[in-house]
């Protein structure tokens, strides 16, 4: 069975981080609980995720050490069934408003004799019945299965007393946003009527012994609600956290001088994308990200994995490159056919191989396959510390190259161009001038150091709170 992480830690009134996963390749939700969150709840309510990526990512939040569970889109007892029979280690349920619908939630999520989940010892949430049986793991899901329910909505306020009444709700949460809804005034959470009423559902939680959960949009957030009680912090989301890291990259990059593309003054900024996910493609773009490079060479992209997202970095206005090594020069044309604006040969190990990349995208048979300049594609070499002063300076008279890219090489060492007559791109921030391009990195990187700083804040809190208790 999985870690019980969140259910250790709510017996101990201990803080747990919790966020939500709205991507739905697993490697954003992996990177979640590997970066210090307890438990990763996928969004099932808002964002459109199937059965085989639920049970994908659950399995990859659990093998990063971590427990998963799911915000459902309905309050059905056949849906809960099958998420935890999927593995999930708990239900985070929406518009919660009476205790009929409460009763209903823990009952599905609990077998008999304290609910009426359907048994099967054999699904991949038992572990498929190897090593436990069946009498073992009926008693232990029923202990360790989590259930949240939220409150967003006026008829939930004005039940919240019998909705506590009812026995299993390890943690309860508030809606604000459908919360104002509830009174005719989205986005009106802060009005003070409203705010009164949030406030009285989680006093009389409290007062019911229920553990409450509240919002860190900021690390100091987590010290307000540590000293009310509130140990469920329900932290940033991977979506959130990566447009954070995108917008302030750009705005960090902004203040830097560096040359762009023609037809990119408007979005000048160019970022790598690491595994396949169209929707952080729309993202970098709408925040003035103006080329994306597919890493098609060392992440797993499908052929539809690549036309989904081109389509949805077309559909923002934006460009895409692919990112493709010197050897995979048949597949270059393929690859512009599914969509793509241009290719970066990687891997070039000498200024042949970069002039046969090059001629394998621009010529047939020796017959230009471009009849003029706006209809070629963008091209960049990729140049590492093989490349000699001589490749470098031969590659740089090639006039279908559009661009360099210097990922592995700081300024002033192997093959950086010194005095560059293409832009280059490169991963040094501080050596950025009229020569380099406003290159952001890569998404997952920037994601990584976005958690990595925004938990261990959380938790230097946190622990700041306990010291100063004692």
């Amino acid at each position: 069975m999985p870690d019980r992480r969140m259910k250790n830690k709510l017996a101990a009134r201990q803080p747990i981080i919790t966020g939500m996963t709205r991507f739905r390749n697993p490697a954003f939700a992996a990177l979640m609980a590997r970066c210090g969150y307890d438990c990763v709840c996928i969004d099932n309510e808002h964002y459109p995720f199937t059965d085989e990526d639920i049970i994908n990512i659950c399995r990859a939040v659990h093998a990063a050490g971590s427990n998963c569970t799911v915000r459902l889109p309905q309050k059905r007892a056949d849906m809960i069934y099958r998420a935890l029979d999927m593995g999930l280690d708990g239900i985070y349920m929406p518009n919660v408003e009476t205790a009929e619908e409460a009763e209903l939630i823990v009952s599905a999520a609990k077998y008999p004799p304290l609910g009426k989940r359907g048994c099967c010892p054999i699904t991949a949430g038992s572990s498929y019945g190897i090593g436990m049986d069946a009498i073992s793991y009926y008693e232990q899901a029923n202990r360790d299965v989590s259930i949240t329910i939220m409150i967003e909505s006026k008829k939930g306020h004005d039940n919240i007393e019998s909705i506590l009444k009812v026995p299993g709700i390890d943690v309860i949460a508030l809606g604000p946003s459908d919360f104002s809804g509830s009174y005719g005034r989205p986005g009106h959470a802060c009005d003070a009527d409203i705010k009164e009423a949030m406030d009285e559902v989680y006093s009389k939680a409290r007062a019911a012994g229920v553990v409450c959960e509240t919002t860190v949009s900021l690390p100091n957030d987590a010290l307000e609600g540590v000293g009310r009680g509130d140990i469920c912090l329900y932290c940033d989301s991977d979506l959130q956290m990566l447009s954070k890291g995108i917008k302030g990259k750009c705005t960090e990059l902004e203040k830097c001088s560096f040359t762009t593309l023609d037809g990119m003054e408007e979005k000048p900024f160019v970022l790598s994308l690491s595994y396949p996910e169209p929707a952080v493609a729309e993202i970098a773009v709408l925040h003035g990200v103006g080329l994306c490079i597919i890493d098609f060479l060392s992440f797993p992209y499908t052929d539809r994995d690549l036309a989904n997202s081109i389509n949805a970095i077309h559909a923002r206005k934006g460009k895409c490159m692919v990112r493709m090594s010197a050897d995979q020069k048949d597949k270059y044309r393929h690859v512009l056919d599914i969509g793509a604006d241009g290719i970066l040969v990687a891997e070039a190990k000498s200024y042949h191989d970069a002039y046969s990349a090059v001629k394998m995208i621009c010529f047939s048979d020796g017959i230009p396959v471009f009849r003029d300049k706006g209809s070629k594609p963008l091209i960049a070499l990729e140049i590492g510390p093989r490349f000699s002063a001589e490749d470098l300076a031969s590659v740089e008279t090639m006039s279908q190259v559009d661009f360099l890219a210097a990922f592995h090489l700081q300024k002033g060492e192997g093959s950086f161009p010194q005095n560059p007559q293409k832009p280059v791109l490169c991963s040094d921030l501080d050596g950025h001038n009229a020569g380099t391009m406003g290159y952001l990195g890569y998404d997952l990187q920037l994601l990584s150091d976005g958690f990595e700083n925004y938990v261990a804040s959380i938790k230097a809190i946190i622990k700041m709170e306990k010291e100063r208790e004692i």
